[in-house]
Order: C-alpha cells, then structure tokens, then sequence
C-alpha cells in the first residue's frame, strides 16, 4: 500500500499521513515538491507521504498503473488555512530550505495581520486552496473535511478505511490517541506547539481582520471558491459550530504523566503500550 496525502497546505495534511502511518504501519516516505514517478518507486512497497502535488497527468497516470496507490485529500475552511499559515512563518515552524513565495508576505506585519496579509491574499493565497479542489474535482481522491476529523476523528477515520482497506476499530482507537496533539508534541519536541498547534474549526473567526475578510467576500474567485469548497463566511456555521464527538481515550497516560514512583513515563513508552495487542493490555 502506498497512500500520498495531496491536498493544500495546511489543512491537516501531516495530522493524516501521521495517522495512517499508525493505522497501517506505513513508514514516512518524503516526496520531492514536484511529482517524479521514479522517486516514488524507490520509496518502497509501503508507505504514506504528504506533499502539495496538483492532479496533473504524470500524478494521475502513475495512480492509474498501480492499484496498491492510494490518494487522500484534506479540506478545511480558507479562513483557517490562512491563520495557519500565519502562525507557522510566524513561529518559524516550516522547512527553511522550502520556497515559501509569496507567503513571506505574511511574515511582514509581525505579530498582527496587517496591509501585506490583504495583499498576499489578493495576488496569491487562492492558488494553493485549488489543489483539494481540483482533486475533489477529479474524483481520484479520497476526500477527508478537516472538521470532520476533529470532530469525530475515529468515525472518520473508519469512513476512510473502509475505502481504502478495512482494519479493526481497535487500530484506529489507538492511532487516534497516539497522534493526539498532546502525543505529537512529545514524540516531535515541540512543547510549546510551534509545529503542532491546537488546530481546531472556527480560529478564523477570532483571527482575521475585516480587510481580509472584505476580501474573501467580495473579490474573485474566493466566492465562487469557498462554494465549490462547501464553506461559508457565516459566523454561525453548523460545520463549524456543531460539537465535537466524545470518545474515551485508550490512553493511560493522558492525564497522568509520572508512574506512582514519581518516575516520568517516557513518551516510548507510551507509544508501544498504545499498539499492543488490546488482549495484551487486559
């Protein structure tokens, strides 16, 4: 099984690939930012990797000639792919060897959105919200809604798998715990959430300026986008606003960090007792 997760930045992407990585042990494969069929195939038979391709004819042709090749597409409200996207040239959180464009532009105002956020989003930010959809579009994709993996994250996850390849809900249960945010700031170094922030639906709404939002409302193609998408711009959007589904963790150690020696529990530890054998943990 080899599965690439190609979808616009920020919208999830790294939380997916992590998650079927789990969910099928797949390794990580890292792809070059332009598709080349022969770096693909040196990565293996198994494998997840997440990387920004459009749905162009050399991608599309290489799906085609294997039945093994899987494609996931993530989708997320524009608005908050952008205060993403802030926050990530913000905190410095990216690649420094990758081509940021335009994007640099948001790294211009400081610490608020300001005239070089409206300017980035009016000559360039709408290119990268084409790629989910034009993946969607092709219908070769499995199409995943950031907010609804937040949400419902073990349910929407054994909607996706069912089309890829069906595995015991138990996998999934612990793939969710183990990529829980909490988990991949221990597991990456990231304790104070540079990389891995607290996600969620709605940020936007707190986050963007009016300018940005005049922009989003008012000037093409953002209308037409963020219908073809299946957003809005209403503050009181049920995709946004409907609650999150509770589920009991399977992890042990969620609330409770340090054995009943005092002993911290190294986050290893962690990870091999949430992919054993559940007949193991009893």
């Amino acid at each position: 099984m080899r599965v690439i997760v190609a979808s616009t930045p920020k919208t999830g992407n790294t939380w997916m690939s992590r998650l079927l990585s789990v969910i099928y042990d797949l390794s990580l494969a890292v792809l070059p930012p332009t598709f080349n069929a022969a770096v693909a195939e040196e990565q293996g038979p198994r494998w997840v990797a997440l990387q920004h391709y459009y749905p162009r004819p050399d991608v599309l042709a290489w799906k085609r000639r294997h039945q093994d090749v899987r494609i996931v597409t993530m989708m997320r409200h524009p608005g908050d792919v952008l205060v993403s996207l802030w926050h990530m040239l913000r905190n410095k959180s990216y690649d420094p060897d990758r081509d940021l464009g335009l994007s640099t532009m948001l790294m211009l105002n400081g610490n608020q959105m300001g005239q070089h956020t409206v300017q980035y989003v009016k000559e360039d930010f709408f290119h990268g919200l084409y790629i989910s959809l034009d993946w969607m579009n092709t219908g070769a994709s499995l199409v995943v809604r950031y907010e609804d993996l937040w949400r419902d994250p073990a349910g929407t996850l054994t909607q996706l798998t069912d089309r890829i390849s069906p595995v015991p809900q138990n996998r999934i249960e612990s793939a969710v715990d183990l990529c829980d945010i909490s988990m991949l700031r221990k597991l990456h170094g990231d304790p104070q959430g540079k990389m891995f922030r607290k996600g969620g639906p709605g940020n936007w709404r707190r986050e963007l300026p009016d300018s940005v939002l005049d922009v989003f409302r008012h000037q093409e193609p953002y209308p037409a986008l963020f219908g073809a998408l299946g957003y809005t711009l209403d503050s009181h959007d049920p995709l946004i606003d409907a609650p999150k589904k509770p589920r009991e963790s399977t992890n042990p150690f969620l609330e409770k960090g340090r054995f009943d020696n005092g002993v911290q529990v190294p986050v290893v530890i962690i990870k091999l007792y949430l992919l054993l054998d559940p007949a193991l943990k009893e």
